[in-house]
C-alpha cells in the first residue's frame, strides 16, 4: 500500500488466497455384494452395524458379517452397494410332470438348500459375473460414492468371486484412484497352491495388479467355527491403522491383530512366510502371545520380478493419497490463466500438502528436499499444453530412503493463456 500524503481513510485489497490442499480421505470401503432387504443399486453409506441393519435388515448373512468385521476392527465408513440379482429362469428338462435339476440349481442365492420345488429354487434371483461387470450398473453404481478401498464378497456359496469381476474391479479401482482387497479362495488349502493362485491371478490382472492386495487363507469364527473370509476385517484393520499411524504405515504386525475371529483355516509359519511374501500374497497368521494378525504387506504387483516401484501397499496408498488430494485441491485452476502467476500457485499448494505429510512421518529424509519436491513451470507445461489447457505438475516423494523418489504426474485443466 502507498504511503498515504494526506488524511483520509484508504483501501487496500489484499488477495488472501489460501493454496493449502487438505489431505484426502484414505479408508472408506465400499462393500459390494447382495442382501435379503434394502436398496438395490444404490450405494449407502453406513458408520456402525446399526445403521446398516437399518437399510439392510438385522437378519445375519455374508453382507452382514462383513460389515461387522469391519467395524469390529476399526473401520469408521462403508459404503454399501447391493447389486441387482438377475432373474433366473427355469433351466430344467421337463419329462411329463417332473423335472430334472442338478443340486447346483436348487441353491438359492445363498447357497442353502429350499424346501420349495426345484423349479422353484431354480427361478430364484442369483448374482453372478455380469451383475457386477455391467456397464451400467454394478460396481459403476458406485461413480458418485467416495471410496478408498473396494471389497467384493463371495456372492456364491464355497465358491470364489469370478476372475472377470476381480479383474473388472481391479481396472475400476486403478481409474478411482483406490486399492482392491481380494480373498484368497477358499479352496486354496496350502501354500502351494497359493503361490500358484497368486501367480495366475497377478497375470490376469496385468498392470492393474498394483491396485490389489490378496489376503490368505479364511478365518474360523465362532463356537460353530464359522469360516469366513478375511477380506472385511482387513479393511477395518487398514481404517485402524490409518486413524492411529497414517497411511504410510504397513497395516500389518503385531498392530495389526484380527478382531472377531478365533483363527486361520490354514496355520502359517515363518517358512510359508518366506515363500508367501515374495508372491504377493499377505498372510494372516497365530503368533504365540499375540494372537491372530496380519503378516504381510504387499500388493499383487509386489511379487519377486514385478514392478518394484510398486511392491508395498503402504507406498501404494500413500501415492494415491497424494494424487487424489492434489486432483481435488487443485481444481480451481480450471477457471485460472495458464502461466507463471498459475504455476507458482500450484506450486506453493502442493508444497503445502507434501510439507504437512513430511512432518506428519510419511517420507523419508532429514530435510523437505531428501523427502520431496514439486515442480510446475516451463519444463513440465510446454507451449503445445498451454495450447490445449493443460498445466503438467511433477511430484516426487522418498517413502522408503531419503531422495530415492517416487514420481507423480498430474495433468490440471486450465483456462486459455494470460
Amino acid at each position: 500500500m502507498p504511503e498515504p500524503r494526506a488524511p483520509g481513510i484508504y483501501v487496500d485489497e489484499v488477495s488472501n488466497r489460501n493454496m493449502s490442499i487438505a489431505a484426502a480421505p484414505t479408508s472408506v470401503t465400499a462393500f459390494v455384494g447382495g442382501a435379503e432387504l434394502g436398496p438395490t443399486g444404490v450405494p449407502v453409506t453406513v458408520r456402525s452395524l446399526d445403521e446398516f441393519s437399518a437399510s439392510f435388515g438385522a437378519s445375519p448373512g455374508p453382507l452382514a458379517t462383513a460389515v461387522e468385521l469391519f467395524f469390529l476392527n476399526g473401520g469408521k465408513e462403508a459404503v454399501v452397494l447391493q447389486v441387482a440379482k438377475r432373474a433366473a429362469a427355469p433351466s430344467a428338462r421337463v419329462i411329463g410332470k417332473e423335472a430334472l435339476v442338478s443340486k447346483r440349481e436348487q441353491l438359492t442365492r445363498d447357497g442353502i438348500m429350499t424346501g420349495r420345488s426345484p423349479a422353484l429354487a431354480n427361478s430364484a434371483p442369483q448374482l453372478d459375473a455380469s451383475c457386477f461387470t455391467a456397464d451400467k450398473g454394478g460396481i459403476r453404481a458406485l461413480d458418485g460414492a467416495a471410496f478408498n478401498l473396494l471389497y467384493i464378497l463371495p456372492y456364491r456359496a464355497g465358491e470364489s468371486v469370478d476372475i472377470e469381476v476381480l479383474a473388472a474391479a481391479a481396472a475400476y479401482c486403478r481409474e478411482r484412484r483406490a486399492m482392491l482387497i481380494i480373498d484368497a479362495p477358499r479352496e486354496w488349502a496350502d501354500v502351494s497352491a497359493a503361490e500358484r493362485g497368486a501367480a495366475s491371478l497377478r497375470s490376469a490382472l496385468g498392470a492393474d495388479a498394483k491396485n490389489a492386495i490378496l489376503y490368505f487363507p479364511y478365518l474360523r469364527r465362532g463356537s460353530g467355527a464359522q469360516e469366513v473370509p478375511p477380506g472385511a476385517a482387513v479393511a477395518g484393520i487398514i481404517a485402524r491403522t490409518d486413524a492411529q499411524r497414517g497411511v504410510w504405515r504397513s497395516p500389518a504386525g503385531l498392530e495389526a491383530q484380527v478382531r472377531g475371529a478365533d483363527g486361520a483355516v490354514v496355520p502359517i509359519s515363518d517358512a510359508d512366510i518366506d515363500r508367501l511374501n515374495p508372491a504377493g500374497v499377505n498372510s494372516i497368521r497365530t503368533l504365540p502371545g499375540a494372537g491372530l494378525a496380519v503378516w504381510g504387506a504387499r500388493t499383487l504387483a509386489g511379487s519377486e520380478g514385478g514392478d518394484p516401484e510398486w511392491n508395498y501397499i503402504p507406498v501404494r496408498r500413500l501415492a494415491l493419497l497424494i494424487e487424489e488430494s492434489l486432483i481435488r485441491g487443485l481444481s480451481w485452476t480450471a477457471f485460472e490463466p495458464n502461466g507463471e502467476a498459475l504455476w507458482a500457485l500450484v506450486r506453493q499448494a502442493a508444497s503445502s500438502l507434501l510439507d504437512d505429510l513430511y512432518r506428519k512421518g510419511a517420507f523419508q529424509g532429514g530435510s523437505p528436499r531428501d523427502a520431496y519436491f514439486v515442480k510446475c513451470d516451463r519444463e513440465t507445461t510446454a507451449s503445445a499444453d498451454i495450447d490445449r489447457s493443460i498445466t503438467n505438475l511433477v511430484v516426487g516423494f522418498a517413502p522408503l530412503g531419503p531422495a530415492e523418489f517416487v514420481i507423480l504426474r498430474v495433468q490440471l485443466r486450465t483456462a486459455t493463456r494470460p
